[in-house]
């Protein structure tokens, strides 16, 4: 499972408070007889209901569950593959602008 969750936090006397959480992301592997929705209503239901606090989510909460679709083949290997080879794209284009600028 790939999960990524983007809080807004505020400053309190030093301490940083969460305010609530902005965007939910959640890729998990699944059985290929489980239906997309069927697993995004699990995800909802089973992960984010349970472990994000009701007060730290709203109306604006942006949920992404299984966003790219049917997933059955995975692993590590995939998730660790999407993300670094994302960061690694957003570093080069970062430095590419930084030096082209």
């Amino acid at each position: 499972m790939c999960l990524q969750v983007t809080v807004e936090y505020r400053f309190d006397g030093g301490a940083c408070v969460p305010i609530r959480v902005h965007t939910v992301v959640i890729s998990t592997q699944h059985d290929e007889t489980v239906t997309l929705e069927q697993i995004r209503e699990q995800l909802l239901e089973k992960v984010v209901r349970v472990v994000i606090p009701r007060n730290l989510m709203d109306d604006n909460t942006v949920l992404h569950l299984n966003p790219s679709g049917w997933f059955v083949i995975g692993g590590p290997m995939v998730c660790y593959g999407v993300v670094y080879g994302m960061l690694g794209g957003m570093l080069y284009h970062l430095m590419a602008s930084k030096f082209l600028l």
